[in-house]
């Protein structure tokens, strides 16, 4: 899978910045789905520092352009949810989002079109790199800047990459649960839950969903 230099190089000084945190996360066998939370950014940010092999993850799609990646972060994520007046947020949204932007492409991310007639590309992206083996990383709470532990309610939408896998593939699609457990400094995944190719696709998506959810959270209360 491609990854940029730029993100090689931050990636090397994020794990200088994260020394003594350690993925325990091995090398997948087979394509599959990571699921973690977001957890105010620490999910997005440990999980693609110390995992030992390329994943693509799923990104929102604004921050790919640095237009509207200065918009997000000056009309919303410096101005409402962190309250600097509208001035200083124009500044520092300008400052970083050419650099934010440059990042999220050189890692290979996926941009996700939501709320968008667009959405089919990210699932049709999604799915041709899981075919070619290489595994998706997604970061589905619905509070993504909630602190508390494990994950609360999740969006669903990225489980129709289970049928669409299963109806291209004729095999299970492996949605597998990852923690990031801060008091051992761990990045560490569950047992994976198994996208059943002959099953109903409501009813074993809401089983998918909902043992990912108990998985995440059971990580977090040990």
């Amino acid at each position: 899978m491609w990854q940029g230099n730029f993100y090689r190089i931050v990636r090397v000084g994020s794990r200088i910045v994260h020394a003594g945190w350690r993925s325990e996360v091995p090398v997948p066998e087979e394509a599959c789905v990571y699921v973690c939370s977001h957890h105010n950014m620490h999910g997005p940010i440990l999980t693609l520092t110390l995992l030992d092999f390329p994943v693509h993850a799923w990104v929102l799609h604004v921050f790919f352009d640095r237009e509207s990646c200065r918009k997000q972060y000056a009309e919303y994520t410096f101005s409402k949810r962190f309250g600097m007046p509208q001035p200083v947020a124009n500044a520092l949204a300008w400052l970083v989002s050419g650099v934010i932007s440059g990042l999220v492409r050189s890692t290979g991310a996926i941009a996700v079109w939501r709320g968008t007639s667009k959405i089919h590309a990210t699932f049709r992206e999604s799915l041709e790199a899981l075919k070619k083996g290489e595994s998706v990383l997604i970061f589905p709470d619905v509070e993504y800047s909630a602190e508390n532990e494990g994950i609360g309610a999740m969006y669903d939408g990225f489980l129709l990459l289970g049928r669409m896998y299963t109806r291209a593939e004729g095999r299970g699609l492996p949605f597998v649960p990852l923690y990031c457990d801060e008091k051992s400094k761990r990045v560490v995944q569950g047992e994976p839950v198994v996208f059943r190719a002959d099953a109903p696709y409501r009813e074993e998506s809401e089983r998918v969903k909902n043992e990912l959810a108990q998985r995440i959270n059971e990580m977090a209360q040990k």
